[in-house]
């Protein structure tokens, strides 16, 4: 009964124990798991890539990667296993997964550190995918596969290993968020982030699967069907509020976006009466 949106959560563990020296055990999973590692010191090893010693970490570990765990000493973490069949992920074994679903593609790193605070929120995550999956009926089953999509979405929109590439790419994101309706350049946000075209382009596409002019019109037009459908504006109004002075234009790239005219979008979801 699984669906492109429903990833099916088997289990979350929180596994708190303590380890003497011993010899690194080797896991191969049979199904994709995320994680939070608390505390642990010692070797551990995802794939080909060993883990830092920084803590704490986030983890996203797909089905047939081999783990090596050589922790020693007290050790804390939490974990959920999950099956997605129609989540497509490619998994050399190194440093980058590829994840793809309705076309949509990223690619991931194994692990990313993250600081105290991310911790505790995913953390609450996986105590209360544990409670949701022991809550019979359909309440505990939509609840779990919710709370499932919130963690490996918190996975996602996590930045990842602190590289300088990395952290540019992160503030570029934040200040076209931030700018998107703006009528400034692409070219003019890299250069404010530190980044040169080309290589913001490939970065970007790596971490966000689509280029960031295509992103830019995705949050343009999320924000002009909000106010199509819940505002009094007009078409033209509209159009001017997220970036676009041509109204013509920005109907042309709203209908293709969405497959339907802004006054279409009026017509069938504005509950307000207004003149458009």
């Amino acid at each position: 009964m699984g669906s492109a949106s429903s990833p099916q959560p088997l289990v979350s563990v929180n596994n708190s124990s303590l380890h003497d020296k011993r010899e690194p055990v080797t896991y191969r999973h049979a199904e994709h798991y995320l994680g939070i590692m608390l505390r642990g010191d010692g070797y551990y090893r995802s794939g080909s890539v060993v883990l830092p010693d920084d803590r704490p970490l986030f983890a996203f570990t797909p089905s047939g990667r081999e783990d090596v765990n050589g922790l020693v000493g007290p050790t804390m973490s939490w974990y959920a296993g999950f099956t997605w069949p129609e989540l497509k992920v490619h998994d050399p074994g190194g440093s980058e997964i590829r994840i793809e679903l309705e076309g949509q593609h990223l690619v991931v790193p194994p692990f990313k550190v993250v600081d105290a605070e991310i911790a505790a929120q995913v953390t609450r995550r996986f105590a209360l995918l544990r409670s949701a999956l022991s809550k019979p009926g359909l309440a505990g089953l939509m609840q779990s596969r919710s709370l499932l999509l919130d963690i490996f979405t918190a996975y996602l929109d996590t930045p990842g290993d602190g590289l300088a590439s990395h952290r540019a790419v992160v503030r570029f994101h934040e200040l076209l968020c931030r700018r998107c309706y703006e009528r400034i350049s692409i070219e003019a946000l890299a250069t404010a982030s530190g980044l040169t075209s080309d290589h913001l382009r490939e970065q970007f596409r790596k971490r966000f699967g689509m280029r960031p002019v295509e992103y830019r019109t995705a949050l343009r037009m999320a924000r002009a069907r909000e106010l199509l459908s819940s505002s009094t504006l007009k078409i033209g109004a509209v159009a001017g509020k997220v970036g676009y002075p041509d109204a013509l234009y920005f109907s042309r790239v709203f209908k293709e976006h969405f497959g339907m005219a802004p006054r279409d979008m009026i017509q069938r979801y504005r509950m307000i009466p207004s003149n458009t």
